[in-house]
């Protein structure tokens, strides 16, 4: 019996334990196989369409703009900058959204550019979202620059050499959890000789996947980012920055 139906026999107990209360499960797509509880209703949770962004961006500046004029204004404004953006794929994802909404309250308008915006949303995630968090002693040197190179280091490799087991996806190449630390491990030798390489590359993932968010486990020890753009986002920075610092 393999661990995902394993799972299943507790979920089992629990839904026959609290009747005639309703069990929802929760799963990530790529690790879930529908068979393991056939008696319950699967559901497919969709990306957001214009009339549930329209609403997401109503609602945001409400909240924000006590001048409900003002807000619904900005919340048009928004979404006419989305619409006739390259960003309107990339808005459907909840995530994603709320760190554009972000950035066009703050600067009252979209960066001009796509390559701006993804290194605004970048930024945001790994900088700016959790500043509040305490930092591991061992990540100290992992500024916004540094994660933004060793990012870009694992997706240029993965654009480069599609990693053991990789599929793409809308995360971009599923990446292979130990091929991904390996990665980490190659920066680390080169570009801070002296550390612990496995520790700080293990502490580094869990920092990326729960911490900042831009990779995501899609399925058991395997990765991807936020969105496939993000991947090839950080594999041409990669390239801008080693032909910068040649």
């Amino acid at each position: 019996m393999t661990g995902v139906q394993t799972c299943a026999l507790p979920i089992y107990s629990l839904a026959e334990s609290v009747p005639p209360n309703r069990v929802a499960v929760t799963s990530r797509p790529a690790g879930y196989q529908a068979e393991t509880l056939p008696d319950f209703r699967h559901l497919d949770i969709l990306d957001f369409g214009e009339a549930e962004i329209r609403e997401f961006l109503r609602n945001w500046y409400q909240v924000r703009e006590p001048n409900k004029k003002k807000a619904q204004q900005s919340a048009d404004e928004l979404w006419k900058a989305l619409e006739h953006s390259g960003i309107r794929e990339m808005a459907g994802n909840p995530l994603i959204l709320t760190m554009i909404a972000l950035i066009h309250q703050v600067e009252t308008k979209l960066p001009d550019g796509r390559a701006l915006l993804y290194d605004k949303c970048t930024e945001c995630l790994l900088d700016l979202w959790r500043a509040n968090l305490p930092t591991q002693p061992e990540l100290a040197r992992f500024n916004l620059y540094n994660k933004r190179r060793v990012l870009g280091h694992a997706a240029y490799q993965a654009q480069v050499e599609a990693p053991p087991y990789a599929s793409n996806r809308e995360a971009g190449l599923l990446m292979d959890g130990h091929w991904l630390l390996k990665q980490f491990e190659a920066f680390l030798g080169a570009e801070f000789p002296g550390v612990e390489r496995a520790h700080v590359a293990n502490a580094l993932l869990e920092a990326l996947r729960t911490r900042d968010g831009v990779l995501s486990e899609q399925q058991s020890g395997h990765f991807g980012f936020l969105h496939k753009t993000f991947q090839e986002y950080f594999a041409a920075w990669h390239i801008v920055d080693s032909v910068s610092s040649a």
